[in-house]
């Protein structure tokens, strides 16, 4: 779960991540209504996520896309198959 924003730089980060994710929502993304549809409620899909293999964002420029808000940047991919710390902190315990 993500909560309160702790400083600016959570804010920008996760306001430019829920942007994305809104146009993605508004544009009908078939991979996250597919996503969506395996997934009806928000413990299934959290538990799923949880369920990846965490890979950290090392900063290389042509691993993307990035977000540019975020500081550092940070890869954003929806969905990925191995997701960086910004998504896993999700889990119980971060590994970030």
């Amino acid at each position: 779960m993500i909560g309160v924003p702790f400083d600016n730089n959570d804010l920008m980060c996760l306001g430019a991540i829920s942007g994305v994710v809104a146009e993605l929502v508004e544009n009908h993304d078939l991979l996250l209504a597919e996503l969506a549809a395996q997934h009806p409620t928000t413990a299934s899909l959290a538990a799923w996520i949880r369920s990846l293999p965490q890979r950290n964002d090392e900063g290389d420029p042509m691993d993307g896309p990035k977000v540019e808000a975020c500081e550092p940047v940070q890869r954003l991919r929806i969905p990925a198959p191995d997701p960086n710390c910004v998504v896993m902190c999700s889990r119980p315990l971060c590994s970030a």
